[in-house]
């Protein structure tokens, strides 16, 4: 810091670092002292992870120099082999200080081959939609017909993560007491049905579906009528 003896009050200096540290900033004079700068350690991977990290090139970062030195403040993307990924940027490690946070990083499995047809009971063929999917990536899950899409396909460590196909009610409920009800066919698992009562009959509640049956006929309860004396 030598060269910067002596700067005027109001003007900086350059702030010099060590190979491989990173400076926070320069140092400018203020009525006799200088601003807050320090040079920052870079993170020195291969001390860190001295076996590498699994499933991942030598480089360990992409784009990092031979000699594994990551500097302060930068991000390490992980350099996974063929067939592997780390796509949660949020958990990407960062150099602070010569100090990686988080300290580990992992590369997962793809999911190199389609979903096995019937895998999913009641969906359609996955294997051009769902092909090729890096861990952490998902495709639609796509459901035959007379069946309800419940979430889609994650591929998980190399592993499918699916949602279910919910057969609809492609019948009608037979309620006893209520009127028409053709406005109830091929409803959606989990969806209600309206439920009007004749004349002299309390409406209770509506039909549900639920995995091609109706949940409950009970829904129009019949009036009292007195016996004979």
């Amino acid at each position: 810091l030598e060269a910067c003896h002596g700067t005027p009050h109001g003007q900086g200096c350059a702030l010099q670092c060590e190979y491989g540290h990173r400076k926070t900033g320069d140092l400018y004079c203020q009525d006799g002292e200088f601003s807050s700068a320090e040079c920052k350690r870079p993170c020195d991977l291969q001390a860190l992870w001295p076996q590498g990290i699994p499933n991942a090139h030598d480089q360990i970062c992409v784009g990092i120099a031979e000699d594994l030195l990551l500097t302060h403040g930068s991000t390490c993307v992980p350099a996974c082999s063929a067939g592997y990924s780390s796509l949660d940027e949020a958990a990407y490690p960062i150099c602070d200080d010569g100090v990686m946070a988080p300290a580990s990083i992992e590369c997962h499995a793809d999911c190199t081959s389609p979903p096995i047809q019937g895998l999913i009971p009641g969906a359609q063929d996955l294997s051009v939609v769902c092909s090729g999917l890096k861990h952490g990536e998902a495709c639609p899950l796509l459901c035959e017909e007379g069946f309800t899409s419940f979430g889609q396909v994650d591929c998980i460590n190399g592993e499918f993560v699916a949602g279910t196909c919910q057969r609809n009610c492609l019948s009608l409920p037979a309620i006893s007491g209520a009127e028409n009800v053709d406005h109830c066919y091929g409803l959606g698992h989990g969806k209600t049905c309206a439920i009007r009562c004749r004349a002299g009959f309390t409406w209770l509640d509506n039909a549900r579906c639920i995995g091609g049956a109706w949940e409950a006929l009970d829904l129009c309860s019949s009036p009292c009528y007195p016996s004979d004396a």
